[in-house]
């Protein structure tokens, strides 16, 4: 069983993958939801997460606002 901290990383990093080439396709936005419900989220967290995640690595976004808000998703 994972923690919410390592379900939220697991996402995070999902969705920045899906993002590094700056081409998101429909099939995967539909893996990181299917993906997100089996963690136990709403699927909407990953149009919420991916509006704050960027492609480029390097980019740091609010990590423990984007965290608060992921929470309130949780199932």
């Amino acid at each position: 069983v994972l923690s919410f901290d390592e379900k939220f990383e697991y996402l995070y990093n999902i969705i920045q993958l899906m993002k590094i080439d700056n081409e998101v396709f429909l099939s995967e936005i539909a893996y990181c939801e299917e993906l997100a419900q089996k963690l136990g989220f709403d699927k909407k967290v990953v149009k919420k997460m991916s509006a704050r995640i960027y492609s480029d690595p390097s980019i740091t976004s609010d990590r423990e606002s984007m965290k608060s808000m992921v929470k309130k998703m949780e199932i």
